[in-house]
């Protein structure tokens, strides 16, 4: 995945609000991203997507 498609997927999820407050490490963008790309991976638990 090159970085422009990238960059499409992170301003989609910056649409839908986050529910977690200000005080996140992480934006809710990077870890939707982040859960799209482990998911496409075939990473389906959190055992998997920590090895």
């Amino acid at each position: 995945m090159d970085v422009e498609s990238l960059g499409g997927v992170l301003r989609q999820f910056r649409l839908f609000p986050d529910p977690r407050g200000h005080n996140a490490t992480y934006t809710l963008p990077q870890l939707l991203t982040l859960t799209l790309m482990v998911w496409l991976c075939g990473c389906d638990d959190y055992d998997s997507i920590a090895g």
